[in-house]
């Protein structure tokens, strides 16, 4: 049996401190049953983990113990920007692979991670100041880039 959504299940529940009759009765299911999910006597259907999840607010990788995270970032999938992404993202991981330079894909780990940084800020405060030091940062990653790539 599946523990961590056992545990997982009951430490939800325990944080909201309801009592396991009203999220039998909240879920659908009786409370006897509710026990033997929360004690991993039994194993829940999908349906109910569905449920479970709605219910509480949190993901499906949460209640099943794949994270610590409850909740999920969700990316858009169907948009032009998410298909140019991952055709970049592609592109990129072939010329790496292709490559076999483990200085060359930390080189470029660390232009990415530069740049998400600098969107991330951009988008989680875009009232926030310019700080150009994280243009520096930037712009220093992509010399570092350039010269793992065509040394002096």
């Amino acid at each position: 049996m599946n523990s961590g959504f056992s545990n997982i299940l009951y430490l939800l529940r325990s944080e909201c401190r309801y009592s396991q009759r009203k999220v039998a009765g909240d879920l659908g299911v009786s409370q006897a049953l509710l026990s033997h999910y929360e004690n991993g006597i039994r194993e829940p259907k999908l349906d109910f983990v569905i449920r479970v999840c709605g219910y509480y607010n949190v993901s499906a990788d949460y209640i099943l113990g794949r994270t610590d995270e409850k909740r999920s970032v969700v990316i858009p999938r169907n948009t032009e920007e998410h298909r140019r992404i991952a055709e970049l993202a592609k592109r990129l991981m072939e010329i790496l692979d292709r490559e076999g330079d483990d200085a060359l894909r930390a080189g470029v780990a660390r232009y990415f991670a530069a740049a998400a940084d600098i969107a991330a800020d951009i988008l989680e405060a875009p009232e926030g100041r310019y700080d150009p030091m994280r243009d520096a940062e930037l712009k220093t990653a992509e010399a570092a880039l350039r010269r793992i790539r065509r040394p002096l």
